[in-house]
Order: structure tokens, then C-alpha cells, then sequence
């Protein structure tokens, strides 16, 4: 049998969702359950993205004192009522990550969405200024699938880059931009490792005494106790590179350089700080985290005179800012909706996990309400965009 290398034809959508990560799960949820045939396409073997692959099992207090609101809270409130998620005395939410894939697979089987694993978008196929079709790479050879309406949640706004839309990679501005590398240490005496940092915090001392490089205040290395869920383990972030995340080489290079800070980090910690000394590296990512890539210039900017703000248009509220539905839609491409940290911002709300599945949840519903009036997204009125995530119990105020 010889390997035929023509592009096949797997079928036709109203929405198209790239990217299974927190944001593209929310679009996807909200797009089907609002009456849209969907396909949800990813690069990996689950869904979830950093907050499942990439350890970022933490989500930071809500906005609001009801909660994070739609998609987010549910999904939330389906893990904790399963015992695998606590919420620390900061108000913080931890997770189990294996739980989360299996209960975000569950939602997707009930509201029809159809998934598509081990799949990479390579490309779009445009016609004048919307995307016809998208062009995808998997085992079975090359793809296409058309869509009326797609949403870009790839984090890197690779869909939006393909179809000609325009945006900026800003400079890193501080460490916390930078490229990192989550990992979890299991077997840790938690009891002796949180006495220590009584009298260390920071672990300060230890990094003087063993010559350790200690970055500023959120770094060196930084861990969280995972034992309200995962007895004798802790969560560490590691490391901090500066890397085109986009560029292949030096994406390379991040993996390379943060596998062995990795070790590094879990070498200090045995040796200097009590309670890690029979510490072993029980698990290390598939993603790794990256902060900020391509940030896509949508129909508004938002800037630091909008934080506060309530603009007319406004659908999510991501803490400090507003942001407005045109910050969704991508200049140049007609049929494009995107979500998740590829939102141009200026501050690194947007990044987070409940931001993320907020403007997911807005976009997939956006797109879906514009596919059923046969409209671009950018006709919709937002007015009954806000209606809808208003009665799907979207909390953006």
C-alpha cells in the first residue's frame, strides 16, 4: 500500500473550534449548546490545555462574590462535588487535572461536540476575507474540514496568523512573562517543609547558603501544598527562559534549558530545604508555560485608560478591565472569533483561567449566534450577545 498524500474532505460545521484548551473547551460547550453543529480540534490526547497538560491546576479567587459564572463555575463546581478539587484559606481553587480531562470529556459528549485528538491546524484556506476551510495534520494524513464561523483558541493565535490577521509580540516586561515549566514533587513531609518556611519565607536563606539564584519575590522556586488533595505532594513553578514560544528552535531550546533547571531546583530543595530530602519528581508537563506569544489586534485595543471602564460592548470581565466584544474579532477576517491570552490586553488577566473560559464561552456563543443568522460575527449585535451569556449565567460585572 502506498501512502496517498492528497488532502481529504472530513465533513462541514457551523463552528469550528481549534484548540482544547480552557478557552476553546468553553466556546465549544457554548456553541453547541446554543443549536451549532461543532468540531473541537486538538494537538494532544485530552482536553484542558496548561490548566490539565501544563500543571497550572490553580485558579485564583473569582471576581465575584457569586463566583466565576457560567462554563467555568460548572465545571468547578463538577469536580469539587466529586472531592477532587479544595479551595485554600487565600481563596484559591486547587484541582485535579486527571479529573478535570474526564469531566470536560463528559460535558462534550452530552452537549454533541464532536473532538478531534492528535490533530495540529497547518494552515487556513481563505476566500476573499473569511476562512473557507482549515487545513489540518493527524495520523490519518492531511485534512480539511469547512465552517461557517471558527473560533482561534490555540493560545497563540496560530489560526488568526494564518488567515492574515494582524498582531504584535511585545517585549517581555518582567520575569512573570517569561517561559516557565510546571512540575509536581511527590513524597514531601509537607508538616517540616511548611516549618521551615516559617522561619525561611521565600526560602531566602537557603538560596544564600547554597548559592541558588533567587529571582524577585514570586520566584525561587515557588511552591504550593498540595495536601489538601494530593497527600505529601507539592506543585513548584520552575524556571524562567526568554523565548520566541513561536519560533521552533527556540521553543526547543525553553524545553531543553527548563528540564534542567527542573532538576536543578529539585536538587536545592532536597539538599537544602527539610521535608524535601526523599522528595522525587513524580510528574512534569506536556505544555509548558508560556505566558504571551502573538497578541492579536482586534476591531478595539484595550489600553490602560480602559481599565475600570465599562465599554458599551462589553461581555467578560477579566478583573481591572472590562473586554468588549470587538476585542474578539480580528481585523481582516470576517468569519474569526478568538479567545483565550492571544487577546491583545494590557495587563496578564487575560491569560488566566477563568478569563480564558469567559471569553471562550463569549466567542463560541458569538459564533454560533451568527452562524444561525447566517451573519459575520462582526455584524452581530452585541446587545444580544450580552443577553444570551447573561442567561447562561455569565458573570462579566
Amino acid at each position: 500500500m502506498l501512502w496517498k498524500k492528497e488532502v481529504s474532505t472530513l465533513g462541514k460545521f457551523d463552528v469550528i473550534v481549534v484548540g482544547g484548551g480552557v478557552a476553546g473547551i468553553s466556546a465549544a460547550l457554548a456553541a453547541s449548546r446554543n443549536g451549532a453543529k461543532v468540531i473541537l480540534i486538538e494537538r494532544y490526547g485530552y482536553l484542558g490545555g496548561l490548566a490539565t497538560g501544563g500543571l497550572v491546576i490553580t485558579i485564583p479567587p473569582p471576581e465575584s462574590k457569586k463566583g466565576y459564572g457560567g462554563i467555568m463555575q460548572e465545571i468547578l463546581d463538577e469536580i469539587n462535588s466529586l472531592g477532587e478539587a479544595f479551595q485554600r484559606e487565600d481563596g484559591y481553587w486547587i484541582f485535579n487535572p486527571e479529573t478535570f480531562k474526564i469531566v470536560v470529556e463528559e460535558l462534550m459528549e452530552k452537549a454533541k461536540v464532536k473532538i478531534l485528538f492528535e490533530s495540529t491546524v497547518i494552515d487556513v484556506l481563505m476566500n476573499k476575507s473569511s476562512i473557507e476551510s482549515v487545513i489540518l495534520h493527524n495520523k490519518s494524513g492531511l485534512q480539511r474540514i469547512s465552517g461557517r464561523v471558527i473560533v482561534d483558541a490555540t493560545g497563540d493565535g496560530d489560526v488568526a496568523a494564518y488567515a492574515g490577521a494582524p498582531f504584535i509580540k511585545r517585549e517581555k516586561r518582567s520575569i512573570r512573562e517569561m517561559t516557565s515549566m510546571m512540575y509536581i514533587l511527590g513524597n514531601v513531609d509537607n508538616k517540616k517543609v511548611r516549618e521551615y518556611q516559617r522561619k525561611d519565607p521565600g526560602l531566602r536563606k537557603a538560596a544564600e547558603k547554597a548559592g541558588f539564584r533567587v529571582y524577585d519575590e514570586h520566584r525561587g522556586p515557588t511552591f504550593i501544598h498540595l495536601d489538601g488533595l494530593f497527600e505529601g505532594m507539592v506543585l513548584v513553578w520552575g524556571g524562567a527562559v526568554k523565548y520566541d514560544a513561536t519560533n521552533v528552535e527556540e521553543l526547543t531550546s525553553a524545553w531543553l534549558d527548563l528540564r534542567k533547571e527542573v532538576f536543578r531546583e529539585f536538587m536545592f530543595l532536597k539538599k537544602y530545604v527539610p521535608g524535601f530530602k526523599s522528595s522525587r519528581i513524580f510528574q512534569s508537563p506536556h505544555y509548558l508555560g508560556i505566558r504571551e506569544t502573538r497578541k492579536i489586534l482586534g476591531e478595539y485595543v484595550l489600553t490602560e485608560e480602559d481599565v475600570g471602564k465599562k465599554l458599551e460592548d462589553a461581555v467578560v470581565y477579566c478583573g481591572e478591565y472590562y473586554v468588549p466584544y470587538r476585542a474578539l474579532l480580528p481585523k481582516n477576517v470576517d468569519n474569526l472569533l478568538i479567545a483565550g491570552r492571544c487577546i491583545l490586553a494590557p495587563r496578564d488577566n487575560i491569560r488566566y483561567i477563568p478569563a480564558c473560559a469567559a471569553t471562550g464561552q463569549a466567542a463560541g456563543t458569538a459564533a454560533t449566534l451568527s452562524a444561525k443568522m447566517n451573519i459575520s460575527p462582526k455584524d452581530l449585535d452585541y446587545s444580544i450577545l450580552r443577553k444570551t451569556l447573561e442567561e447562561q449565567g455569565l458573570i462579566y460585572e
